[in-house]
């Protein structure tokens, strides 16, 4: 990272145009990292991947996240406030 972006956490747009713009294929594997599980910008990285055919993963620290029903295997860590 050069540059901070302020702001795109909270774009799922932001997440997919990232990985199109590295060329991402279905050879690639995605691992969305978000705390709250709900975090558009891992949403919407995930998403896409998977729309090219790459497998996914997703690690939350909450149970039942919003980012686990859109992955191929998720772990969630319970770990409180």
């Amino acid at each position: 990272f050069v540059k901070a972006k302020e702001g795109a956490e909270d774009s799922i747009e932001e997440g997919a145009e990232d990985l199109k713009r590295i060329g991402l294929n279905e050879k690639d594997l995605v691992i969305g990292l978000t705390a709250s599980g709900r975090t558009p910008y891992a949403i919407g990285a995930v998403q896409y991947a998977k729309s090219v055919g790459c497998v996914t993963g997703a690690i939350s620290c909450n149970l039942n996240s919003e980012i686990s029903e859109d992955v191929d295997v998720a772990v969630e860590l319970e770990t409180g406030p």
